[in-house]
Protein backbone atom coordinates (compact mmCIF):
# COMPACT_ATOMS: atom_id res chain seq x y z
CA UNK A 1 0.00 0.00 0.00
CA UNK A 2 2.98 2.37 0.51
CA UNK A 3 3.71 2.29 -3.23
CA UNK A 4 0.05 2.96 -4.02
CA UNK A 5 0.00 5.88 -1.59
CA UNK A 6 3.06 7.44 -3.22
CA UNK A 7 1.54 7.10 -6.69
CA UNK A 8 -1.70 8.69 -5.53
CA UNK A 9 0.16 11.50 -3.81
CA UNK A 10 2.06 12.31 -7.00
CA UNK A 11 -1.12 12.44 -9.07
CA UNK A 12 -2.98 14.55 -6.55
CA UNK A 13 -0.07 16.98 -6.32
CA UNK A 14 -0.17 17.36 -10.09
CA UNK A 15 -3.91 18.06 -10.17
CA UNK A 16 -3.85 20.22 -7.05
CA UNK A 17 -5.30 18.81 -3.81
CA UNK A 18 -7.22 21.06 -1.43
CA UNK A 19 -6.29 21.06 2.26
CA UNK A 20 -9.32 20.74 4.57
CA UNK A 21 -9.39 19.90 8.28
CA UNK A 22 -10.21 16.30 9.14
CA UNK A 23 -13.46 15.91 11.07
CA UNK A 24 -14.67 12.30 10.84
CA UNK A 25 -13.29 8.79 10.28
CA UNK A 26 -15.50 5.94 9.08
CA UNK A 27 -14.75 2.26 9.51
CA UNK A 28 -15.40 0.58 6.16
CA UNK A 29 -15.63 -3.19 5.99
CA UNK A 30 -13.85 -5.17 3.29
CA UNK A 31 -12.36 -8.56 2.60
CA UNK A 32 -8.69 -8.88 3.47
CA UNK A 33 -5.53 -8.32 1.38
CA UNK A 34 -5.54 -10.40 -1.79
CA UNK A 35 -9.10 -9.36 -2.60
CA UNK A 36 -9.98 -6.63 -5.07
CA UNK A 37 -12.38 -5.19 -2.47
CA UNK A 38 -9.42 -4.45 -0.22
CA UNK A 39 -7.63 -2.67 -3.09
CA UNK A 40 -10.67 -0.48 -3.79
CA UNK A 41 -11.37 0.53 -0.20
CA UNK A 42 -7.69 0.99 0.68
CA UNK A 43 -6.98 3.18 -2.37
CA UNK A 44 -10.10 5.26 -1.69
CA UNK A 45 -8.89 5.69 1.89
CA UNK A 46 -5.50 6.90 0.63
CA UNK A 47 -7.06 9.42 -1.76
CA UNK A 48 -9.20 10.90 1.02
CA UNK A 49 -6.15 11.16 3.27
CA UNK A 50 -3.96 12.76 0.59
CA UNK A 51 -6.61 15.42 -0.10
CA UNK A 52 -7.20 16.10 3.63
CA UNK A 53 -10.86 15.28 3.19
CA UNK A 54 -13.13 16.09 6.14
CA UNK A 55 -14.27 12.46 5.96
CA UNK A 56 -11.65 9.70 6.16
CA UNK A 57 -11.82 5.93 5.87
CA UNK A 58 -10.31 3.34 8.19
CA UNK A 59 -10.06 0.01 6.36
CA UNK A 60 -11.70 -2.75 8.41
CA UNK A 61 -10.09 -5.70 6.64
CA UNK A 62 -11.66 -9.08 7.30
CA UNK A 63 -15.17 -7.75 7.93
CA UNK A 64 -16.98 -9.42 5.04
CA UNK A 65 -20.07 -8.02 3.37
CA UNK A 66 -22.71 -10.37 4.81
CA UNK A 67 -21.47 -9.69 8.33
CA UNK A 68 -21.11 -5.95 7.69
CA UNK A 69 -24.65 -5.62 6.32
CA UNK A 70 -26.11 -7.27 9.44
CA UNK A 71 -24.14 -4.91 11.67
CA UNK A 72 -25.31 -1.85 9.72
CA UNK A 73 -28.92 -3.07 9.59
CA UNK A 74 -29.00 -3.51 13.36
CA UNK A 75 -27.31 -0.17 14.02
CA UNK A 76 -24.47 -1.75 15.96
CA UNK A 77 -21.05 -0.17 16.42
CA UNK A 78 -17.98 -1.28 14.50
CA UNK A 79 -18.88 -0.77 10.84
CA UNK A 80 -19.91 2.58 9.34
CA UNK A 81 -20.02 1.33 5.75
CA UNK A 82 -18.88 -1.58 3.64
CA UNK A 83 -17.91 -2.95 0.28
CA UNK A 84 -20.88 -5.12 -0.71
CA UNK A 85 -20.99 -7.41 -3.72
CA UNK A 86 -24.07 -7.35 -5.90
CA UNK A 87 -24.38 -11.08 -5.26
CA UNK A 88 -24.68 -10.50 -1.51
CA UNK A 89 -26.79 -7.38 -1.80
CA UNK A 90 -29.54 -9.12 -3.77
CA UNK A 91 -29.79 -11.78 -1.08
CA UNK A 92 -30.02 -9.18 1.68
CA UNK A 93 -32.64 -6.95 0.07
CA UNK A 94 -34.81 -9.64 -1.55
CA UNK A 95 -34.74 -12.01 1.42
CA UNK A 96 -32.73 -14.83 -0.11
CA UNK A 97 -30.44 -17.13 1.94
CA UNK A 98 -28.76 -16.35 4.27
CA UNK A 99 -31.22 -13.47 4.82
CA UNK A 100 -34.44 -15.40 4.16
CA UNK A 101 -35.72 -14.83 7.72
CA UNK A 102 -35.20 -11.06 7.72
CA UNK A 103 -34.61 -9.04 4.53
CA UNK A 104 -32.55 -5.91 5.18
CA UNK A 105 -34.16 -2.49 4.73
CA UNK A 106 -31.81 0.01 6.41
CA UNK A 107 -29.03 0.05 3.82
CA UNK A 108 -28.29 2.87 1.39
CA UNK A 109 -25.98 3.13 -1.63
CA UNK A 110 -23.31 5.79 -2.20
CA UNK A 111 -21.51 4.85 -5.45
CA UNK A 112 -20.07 1.81 -7.24
CA UNK A 113 -16.66 0.44 -6.30
CA UNK A 114 -16.37 -1.64 -9.44
CA UNK A 115 -17.74 -4.44 -11.54
CA UNK A 116 -16.97 -7.98 -10.56
CA UNK A 117 -16.61 -10.58 -13.32
CA UNK A 118 -16.30 -14.20 -12.24
CA UNK A 119 -12.77 -15.50 -12.71
CA UNK A 120 -12.01 -19.21 -12.34
CA UNK A 121 -8.46 -20.43 -12.75
CA UNK A 122 -6.86 -23.84 -12.34
CA UNK A 123 -3.34 -25.17 -12.37
CA UNK A 124 -2.30 -25.47 -16.01
CA UNK A 125 -1.08 -29.03 -15.43
CA UNK A 126 -4.47 -30.11 -14.04
CA UNK A 127 -6.17 -30.31 -17.44
CA UNK A 128 -9.11 -28.28 -16.10
CA UNK A 129 -10.52 -25.91 -18.73
CA UNK A 130 -14.33 -26.22 -18.32
CA UNK A 131 -16.74 -26.40 -15.39
CA UNK A 132 -17.30 -30.11 -16.05
CA UNK A 133 -13.56 -30.69 -15.66
CA UNK A 134 -13.89 -29.61 -12.02
CA UNK A 135 -15.69 -32.85 -11.17
CA UNK A 136 -13.90 -34.50 -8.26
CA UNK A 137 -11.64 -31.47 -7.75
CA UNK A 138 -10.99 -29.02 -4.92
CA UNK A 139 -11.79 -25.33 -5.31
CA UNK A 140 -11.63 -22.33 -3.00
CA UNK A 141 -13.80 -19.23 -3.23
CA UNK A 142 -12.56 -17.55 -0.06
CA UNK A 143 -13.45 -17.83 3.63
CA UNK A 144 -16.57 -19.87 4.47
CA UNK A 145 -19.78 -17.86 4.71
CA UNK A 146 -18.50 -14.84 2.83
CA UNK A 147 -20.41 -13.43 -0.13
CA UNK A 148 -17.85 -14.83 -2.57
CA UNK A 149 -17.99 -18.32 -1.06
CA UNK A 150 -21.79 -18.32 -0.77
CA UNK A 151 -22.18 -17.23 -4.38
CA UNK A 152 -19.78 -19.88 -5.68
CA UNK A 153 -21.69 -22.67 -3.93
CA UNK A 154 -25.03 -21.47 -5.33
CA UNK A 155 -23.56 -20.96 -8.79
CA UNK A 156 -22.19 -24.48 -9.11
CA UNK A 157 -25.33 -26.00 -7.61
CA UNK A 158 -27.48 -24.41 -10.31
CA UNK A 159 -25.18 -24.33 -13.33
CA UNK A 160 -23.26 -27.59 -12.84
CA UNK A 161 -25.40 -29.71 -10.48
CA UNK A 162 -23.92 -33.02 -11.59
CA UNK A 163 -20.30 -32.36 -10.70
CA UNK A 164 -18.85 -33.45 -7.37
CA UNK A 165 -16.87 -30.44 -6.16
CA UNK A 166 -15.07 -30.01 -2.85
CA UNK A 167 -15.12 -26.42 -1.50
CA UNK A 168 -12.01 -25.55 0.52
CA UNK A 169 -12.38 -22.38 2.66
CA UNK A 170 -9.26 -20.23 2.46
CA UNK A 171 -8.43 -16.55 2.89
CA UNK A 172 -7.69 -14.70 -0.33
CA UNK A 173 -4.04 -14.41 0.75
CA UNK A 174 -3.83 -18.22 0.88
CA UNK A 175 -5.05 -18.75 -2.70
CA UNK A 176 -1.69 -18.50 -4.45
CA UNK A 177 0.39 -20.72 -2.11
CA UNK A 178 -2.43 -23.28 -1.97
CA UNK A 179 -2.41 -23.51 -5.77
CA UNK A 180 1.36 -23.82 -5.82
CA UNK A 181 1.36 -26.58 -3.16
CA UNK A 182 -1.52 -28.42 -4.89
CA UNK A 183 -3.78 -28.15 -1.84
CA UNK A 184 -6.47 -26.87 -4.23
CA UNK A 185 -6.96 -27.47 -7.93
CA UNK A 186 -8.74 -24.20 -8.76
CA UNK A 187 -9.78 -20.87 -7.32
CA UNK A 188 -12.95 -18.87 -7.82
CA UNK A 189 -12.90 -15.06 -7.70
CA UNK A 190 -15.54 -12.39 -8.09
CA UNK A 191 -14.00 -9.00 -8.69
CA UNK A 192 -12.64 -6.60 -11.28
CA UNK A 193 -9.51 -7.77 -13.07
CA UNK A 194 -6.63 -7.84 -12.74
CA UNK A 195 -7.71 -9.66 -9.56
CA UNK A 196 -4.82 -9.71 -7.05
CA UNK A 197 -5.23 -13.37 -6.06
CA UNK A 198 -5.13 -14.48 -9.72
CA UNK A 199 -2.07 -12.32 -10.41
CA UNK A 200 -0.32 -13.81 -7.37
CA UNK A 201 -1.29 -17.38 -8.27
CA UNK A 202 -0.04 -17.01 -11.85
CA UNK A 203 3.26 -15.65 -10.53
CA UNK A 204 3.84 -18.82 -8.51
CA UNK A 205 2.59 -21.44 -10.97
CA UNK A 206 1.23 -21.70 -14.52
CA UNK A 207 -2.56 -21.30 -14.55
CA UNK A 208 -5.33 -21.88 -17.07
CA UNK A 209 -8.60 -19.97 -17.23
CA UNK A 210 -11.72 -22.10 -16.81
CA UNK A 211 -14.43 -21.18 -19.33
CA UNK A 212 -18.17 -20.91 -18.74
CA UNK A 213 -20.17 -22.06 -21.77
CA UNK A 214 -22.96 -19.94 -23.21
CA UNK A 215 -25.70 -22.41 -22.06
CA UNK A 216 -24.21 -22.30 -18.56
CA UNK A 217 -24.17 -18.49 -18.64
CA UNK A 218 -27.78 -18.29 -19.78
CA UNK A 219 -28.85 -20.84 -17.18
CA UNK A 220 -27.66 -18.51 -14.45
CA UNK A 221 -28.51 -15.10 -15.93
CA UNK A 222 -32.19 -15.87 -16.59
CA UNK A 223 -32.88 -16.15 -12.84
CA UNK A 224 -30.39 -13.60 -11.51
CA UNK A 225 -31.05 -9.99 -12.52
CA UNK A 226 -28.14 -8.76 -10.41
CA UNK A 227 -25.70 -10.39 -12.83
CA UNK A 228 -24.70 -9.42 -16.35
CA UNK A 229 -22.66 -10.87 -19.19
CA UNK A 230 -19.11 -9.47 -18.98
CA UNK A 231 -15.93 -9.79 -21.01
CA UNK A 232 -12.40 -9.72 -19.63
CA UNK A 233 -10.23 -8.52 -22.56
CA UNK A 234 -7.29 -10.62 -23.66
CA UNK A 235 -3.99 -9.50 -22.19
CA UNK A 236 -5.59 -8.50 -18.89
CA UNK A 237 -3.51 -11.24 -17.27
CA UNK A 238 -0.10 -12.60 -18.20
CA UNK A 239 -0.41 -15.34 -20.85
CA UNK A 240 -4.14 -14.64 -21.33
CA UNK A 241 -4.31 -14.91 -25.13
CA UNK A 242 -8.07 -14.52 -25.70
CA UNK A 243 -11.09 -12.70 -24.30
CA UNK A 244 -12.81 -14.39 -21.36
CA UNK A 245 -16.61 -14.35 -21.59
CA UNK A 246 -18.09 -14.60 -18.12
CA UNK A 247 -20.73 -13.08 -15.84
CA UNK A 248 -20.56 -10.67 -12.97
CA UNK A 249 -22.14 -7.97 -10.87
CA UNK A 250 -21.65 -4.37 -9.82
CA UNK A 251 -19.94 -3.89 -6.45
CA UNK A 252 -21.23 -1.19 -4.13
CA UNK A 253 -20.20 1.08 -1.27
CA UNK A 254 -23.09 0.74 1.18
CA UNK A 255 -23.78 2.70 4.36
CA UNK A 256 -26.55 2.56 6.98
CA UNK A 257 -29.64 4.68 6.32
CA UNK A 258 -28.76 6.54 9.53
CA UNK A 259 -25.54 7.98 8.03
CA UNK A 260 -25.80 11.76 8.17
CA UNK A 261 -26.36 13.55 4.87
CA UNK A 262 -23.20 15.66 5.12
CA UNK A 263 -20.94 12.62 5.44
CA UNK A 264 -22.57 10.80 2.51
CA UNK A 265 -22.41 13.99 0.43
CA UNK A 266 -18.70 14.48 1.13
CA UNK A 267 -17.81 10.91 0.13
CA UNK A 268 -19.88 10.97 -3.07
CA UNK A 269 -18.53 14.40 -4.00
CA UNK A 270 -14.96 13.15 -3.49
CA UNK A 271 -15.65 10.12 -5.69
CA UNK A 272 -16.96 12.39 -8.46
CA UNK A 273 -13.91 14.69 -8.34
CA UNK A 274 -11.89 14.44 -11.57
CA UNK A 275 -8.53 14.60 -9.81
CA UNK A 276 -9.53 11.87 -7.40
CA UNK A 277 -10.75 9.70 -10.27
CA UNK A 278 -7.36 10.01 -11.95
CA UNK A 279 -5.59 9.11 -8.70
CA UNK A 280 -7.76 6.03 -8.16
CA UNK A 281 -7.07 4.81 -11.69
CA UNK A 282 -3.35 5.20 -11.05
CA UNK A 283 -3.71 3.16 -7.85
CA UNK A 284 -5.47 0.34 -9.73
CA UNK A 285 -6.70 0.10 -13.29
CA UNK A 286 -9.59 -1.99 -11.92
CA UNK A 287 -11.25 1.29 -10.85
CA UNK A 288 -12.15 1.79 -14.52
CA UNK A 289 -14.84 -0.85 -14.04
CA UNK A 290 -16.50 1.29 -11.34
CA UNK A 291 -16.57 4.43 -13.45
CA UNK A 292 -17.81 2.59 -16.54
CA UNK A 293 -20.66 1.04 -14.51
CA UNK A 294 -21.67 4.53 -13.42
CA UNK A 295 -21.18 6.28 -16.75
CA UNK A 296 -23.12 3.60 -18.67
CA UNK A 297 -26.10 3.62 -16.32
CA UNK A 298 -25.53 0.02 -15.24
CA UNK A 299 -25.23 1.22 -11.63
CA UNK A 300 -28.75 2.64 -11.66
CA UNK A 301 -30.08 -0.49 -13.33
CA UNK A 302 -28.62 -2.56 -10.52
CA UNK A 303 -30.01 -0.39 -7.72
CA UNK A 304 -33.46 -0.60 -9.27
CA UNK A 305 -33.40 -4.39 -9.74
CA UNK A 306 -31.99 -4.94 -6.23
CA UNK A 307 -34.53 -2.52 -4.69
CA UNK A 308 -31.78 -0.44 -3.06
CA UNK A 309 -32.19 3.29 -2.45
CA UNK A 310 -29.52 5.93 -2.94
CA UNK A 311 -28.49 7.84 0.19
CA UNK A 312 -29.89 11.42 0.09
CA UNK A 313 -26.41 12.86 0.63
CA UNK A 314 -25.08 11.05 -2.42
CA UNK A 315 -28.13 12.14 -4.39
CA UNK A 316 -27.34 15.77 -3.55
CA UNK A 317 -23.76 15.39 -4.81
CA UNK A 318 -24.94 13.79 -8.07
CA UNK A 319 -27.56 16.50 -8.67
CA UNK A 320 -24.95 19.21 -8.18
CA UNK A 321 -22.87 17.44 -10.84
CA UNK A 322 -25.90 17.53 -13.19
CA UNK A 323 -26.25 13.74 -13.13
CA UNK A 324 -29.74 12.43 -13.79
CA UNK A 325 -30.93 10.06 -11.07
CA UNK A 326 -33.77 7.57 -11.71
CA UNK A 327 -36.73 8.30 -9.45
CA UNK A 328 -36.92 4.61 -8.50
CA UNK A 329 -33.74 4.88 -6.39
CA UNK A 330 -34.70 8.04 -4.49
Amino acid sequence: MKKVALLIAAVLTAVGGVAVAQTKTLSIGTAGPGSIAFVWVASLSTVLEQTSSPVRIRVAAGVYDNEAMRIMEDGKAGVDGSFVSGSSLVNATLGRPPFQDAPLRNLRALFPLGQAPVGIVARADSGITTLKDLNGKRISAGPAGTGNDSFARLFFKQVAPNINLTHVPLSFQQFAPAMQDKRIDALFTLGAPPYPAIVEASALTDVAFVTISDPELQSWLKDNPQHHRMVVPKGTYSKQTSDIVTLGHVSHLIVPASTDEGTAYTLANAWLNAGNRKALLVASSSWSWAFSAFDSGLYWQDLISLKVKLHPGAARAFREANIKIPTEVL
